[in-house]
């Protein structure tokens, strides 16, 4: 049984404990200040080494636009800043070699000339919009070794204590392993041995280059049908260590895979078994567990349940940077979701990473937690996640801060997002948000509808009293339940309806909802209706504009609500609107293309306009669901005080709880600094 608060032996380098925080790309690796303040953080915070993002070994090796290609004489001194701030804070960094492979978008080089993705194979990916990533010639296989050990020795300049070689999640070294992405016949392909020689020469490689520790981080278990089989991975783990790696670490799963792996709705520790596999395979080297082991109590259980050495957490060090050493000294810790919004998401645009959670990551330096020289006594209305985030950043920093809340528990939308299906992370954050308010020595009045005027005493305000469901008008006999979001995800949690929601006849004693009707198609609508599905019998979507269902939620965990909808056979129609509900039954008018009239004659053009027909459908209704968005929750009434609305409240157009989350930390600092 292994204690994740021990000491373990990283080749040359002993590690002070067995919680690493994972790679995560940044996206301001540029700005070696942002960086050094990010990671001195977390290296405070507990990570007893710290993995940098993916480094790319050359430019065709980079993903996305901000990525950083490691040896690049213009970023020597922001990543040399970095590495001398863990030091000073007491940590240890390793840097990730890096390679996109066919997952690079083809990006320009500093001369603004385009760079076609190299992979083993011509084999594109699925969202490459037409990119068919060059194979590598024997010379491209040459050249792209002699990067990697190149990389490998300027880590050991720029004074990182470690590498890691990325070899996973669908990258070029996994890409070279598979069968699915690695067609050749030659030394480098045509069976599994073959696969597998790059991964083996670039650990050689690199190995042959410096001697600081190497950690190798291969793919457990691709998730794609056809790819590397389970003897292949194990055989892989075994040549990696053959080659020169100190140790494994066991990622999971391609961009492309069917198979959520790191989202909200995969469970905890879901992949311990696949970490397991390599690890029993490999005594005698230190194997490296990851992905969706969430705080150090997790760390703790996967230790002591496995041969694992040590597991890697990376977006939990994001949402609370003091994962560890603040469970350790008993302190509530912020959870991480699992939504992908600001850092995942972030990632894969090209831009800065965050969290919804805690808007401050990556924003440290600018940031500070420094304690207020003059306190303010600060009202904060509505405990929903702007209200929380934004007193909480205010207790820290020494103010005094009352946090009022109407309902009798926090949480506001986030709340309602811990309801659904896979998401009781979200409302464990609100919880704890709350709870680390208090024990902070915040005043949290819960259950009282707070008036304008009650808050003059206070220096400054920050409202953020969220958003109510947006109301609709419906033409109904009283044959069905009409229900808002908010009731439905209630009643599927088997709690009562909500004062907030809209009511038609309300839930009453049902505890099965029959025909489902669900009107509204975007993030929330689908959400309920993957929540409802298994209470349901048959199911409907409607919304009245021509958007994708979900249009504009994460990119990264969008298809698995879909996919779940899908499963259950639910209709989903766009450019539709409810008419009536006569007898359980609603009529629903849908616009659709009608076939152009008229056949185009010799030498003339095909009718360039299709016009629209309106259907009329008539489906089975029990319960109908209104998901139609939200309007901002006001207060009416004058302040005299300074004062800042924020989130929701302020504007409920394309509500997103990471962007009112940011908005109430930028509030406060500018009400009481």
């Amino acid at each position: 049984m292994t204690d994740a608060l021990t000491s373990w032996r990283l080749g040359s380098l002993e590690v002070p404990n067995r919680v690493l925080m994972g790679s995560m790309h940044t996206g301001f690796e540029r700005d070696g200040e942002r960086l050094a303040a990010f990671y001195t953080e977390r290296v405070r915070g507990g990570a007893g080494l710290i993995v940098t993002g993916g480094y790319a070994v050359e430019e065709r090796g980079r993903s996305v636009p901000d990525d950083i290609v490691l040896g690049d004489p213009a970023l020597d001194p922001p990543l040399r800043r970095s590495v001398e701030a863990v030091h000073a804070a007491g940590g240890l960094i390793a840097v990730q070699l890096f390679h996109a492979g066919r997952y690079s978008a083809g990006l320009p080089d500093a001369d603004g000339v385009p760079v076609p993705p190299v992979a083993p194979s011509p084999v594109a990916w699925r969202a490459a919009r037409g990119v068919v990533p060059v194979q590598m010639s024997e010379a491209d296989i040459a050249e792209t070794l002699r990067n990697y050990a190149r990389a490998g020795a300027h880590a050991e300049e720029l004074g990182y204590d470690a590498i890691e070689i990325s070899a996973s999640e669908g990258y070029l070294i996994n890409a070279f392993c598979s069968p699915l992405t690695n067609l050749r016949q030659d030394a480098w392909g045509g069976d599994s041995h073959r696969r597998r020689r790059f991964a083996r020469e670039v650990v050689s490689a690199v190995r042959a280059a410096t001697g600081l520790p190497l950690i190798a981080r291969i793919s457990g278990d691709d998730l794609m049908t056809g790819s590397s089989t389970r003897q292949d991975v194990l055989a892989l783990a075994e040549e990696v260590v053959a080659a020169g790696a100190d140790a494994v670490s066991v990622g999971v799963g391609w961009h492309e895979s069917p198979v959520p792996t790191v989202q909200f709705s995969v469970p905890h520790g879901a992949w311990l078994s696949v970490d397991e596999r390599v690890a029993a395979h490999l005594p005698g080297t230190p194997v490296i567990g990851s992905n969706r082991i969430c705080s150090l109590a997790e760390a703790r259980r996967a230790l002591e349940s496995t041969r694992l050495a040590a597991v890697a957490l990376a977006r939990p060090f994001l949402a609370d940077p003091d994962v560890v050493a603040g469970a350790v000294a008993g302190r509530t810790v912020i959870p991480c979701i699992g939504c992908n919004e600001e850092c995942i998401d972030h990632s894969m645009r090209g831009l800065p990473i965050s969290c919804l959670v805690n808007p401050r990551a990556g924003r440290e330096g600018r940031m500070p937690l420094a304690t207020a020289l003059q306190p303010r006594r600060l009202a904060v209305v509505g405990a929903g996640p702007a209200g929380l985030v934004g007193a909480l950043d205010a207790i820290r920093r020494g103010h005094r801060v009352t946090l009022f809340e109407a309902d009798p528990e926090v949480g506001g939308q986030l709340r309602l997002a811990g309801l659904v299906s896979g998401k009781s992370d979200y409302l464990a954050a609100a919880r704890a948000l709350a709870r680390r308010f208090v024990e902070l020595g915040g005043d949290l009045v819960l259950g009282r509808r707070i008036g304008l005027e009650e808050l003059a005493g206070f220096d400054a305000a920050l409202l953020a009293t969220g958003v109510r469901p947006r109301r609709v008008e419906i033409d109904t006999d009283g044959s069905c339940t009409v229900l808002g979001y908010g009731e439905a995800l209630e009643m599927a949690a088997g709690r009562g309806g909500s004062e907030s929601q809209p009511s038609g006849s309300g839930p009453g004693a049902r505890t099965e909802l029959g025909d489902l009707l669900v009107i509204g198609g975007g993030g929330v609508a689908v959400d309920v209706a993957a929540t409802l599905a298994p209470r349901s019998g048959r199911m409907t979507l409607i919304r009245r504009g021509s958007r994708r269902f979900a249009a504009g939620t994460s990119p990264s965990t969008r298809w698995i609500g879909l996919g779940e909808l899908r499963t259950s056979g639910a209709q989903m129609w766009n450019n539709a609107r409810l008419v009536r509900v006569r007898r359980a039954v609603a009529t629903v008018e849908v616009r659709v293309p009608s076939t152009p009239s008229g056949e185009a004659g010799a030498g003339q053009a095909r009718p360039s306009r299709v016009d629209e027909v309106v259907e009329r459908r008539d489906v089975p209704v029990d319960t109908l669901v209104i998901a139609v968005g939200s309007e901002p929750r006001v207060l009416t009434g004058s302040l005299s005080i300074p004062h800042r609305t924020v989130g929701g409240a302020r504007d409920a157009g394309g509500l997103n709880a990471a962007r009112s989350t940011r908005e109430a930390l930028e509030a406060v600092r500018d009400l009481v600094g």
